[in-house]
């Protein structure tokens, strides 16, 4: 049995993207943009506060 699926319309189920180039490109940014985020950590404040959001999750009461 093929492991590709059809929907009722008869149009092939996929995960894969419609523009590769797109992908590459975006997948690049994301990845400069991780690095630049991580170069500046130890230039930031240890002390800044969480979100409320983030509070409950990273707290050790």
């Amino acid at each position: 049995m093929d492991k590709r699926s059809a929907t009722s319309s008869g149009v092939e189920e996929t995960l894969d993207p419609k523009d590769w180039a797109e992908l590459r490109a975006l997948s690049h940014r994301i990845v400069d943009d991780s690095i630049d985020y991580l170069s500046g950590v130890r230039q930031r404040r240890r002390d800044e506060r969480l979100s409320s959001r983030h509070h409950g999750v990273f707290s050790i009461d």
